[in-house]
């Protein structure tokens, strides 16, 4: 998703670096102490909500489920957030909008085996949802900004 999203916003002329080796606590990586990031610069950051193949109570069929949700602050240590957006491929999108990417048919499966027996193509279809999103996440960012 790092490098999808460096990608992505780079077409979107967004000048981007990557912050790494960020210390975080081991029981919950995603509470970054954004006052102790070595940037004054904005900081998007970008986490995985659910990835996995998803089979709803009225569904038949596996589909793919890869969320996400991005927050850009405008600096570190502030206490709001400039865009705070959620998004979605797969069983929980709404059709192909800004924040919404269906997946490709080519990558449901009516029963558990067939599920087992096409791990190439479920890995392939959390690759199109990686490249979708981090699209979508990208362009809002311009959209906003």
């Amino acid at each position: 998703m790092t490098a999808a999203l460096l990608k992505e916003l780079a077409a979107q002329g967004f000048e981007v670096s990557l912050l790494q080796n960020i210390e975080r606590p081991a029981d919950d990586p995603d509470a970054i102490d954004y006052k102790r990031l070595p940037t004054r610069e904005p900081v998007l950051h970008v986490a995985f909500t659910e990835v996995g193949m998803y089979a709803g109570r009225l569904s038949i069929d596996y589909q793919p489920k890869v969320n996400v949700w991005a927050q850009l602050w405008e600096r570190p240590g502030d206490k709001a957030w400039i865009v705070s957006e959620e998004f979605f491929f797969g069983a929980d999108s709404s059709g192909d909008n800004d924040w919404s990417a269906p997946a490709d048919p080519k990558y449901r499966y009516p029963d558990f085996d067939t599920l087992m027996s096409k791990s190439d193509e479920v890995a392939e279809s959390y690759d199109v949802a990686i490249q979708a999103l981090a699209k979508r996440v990208a362009s809002q960012l311009r959209a906003q900004l």
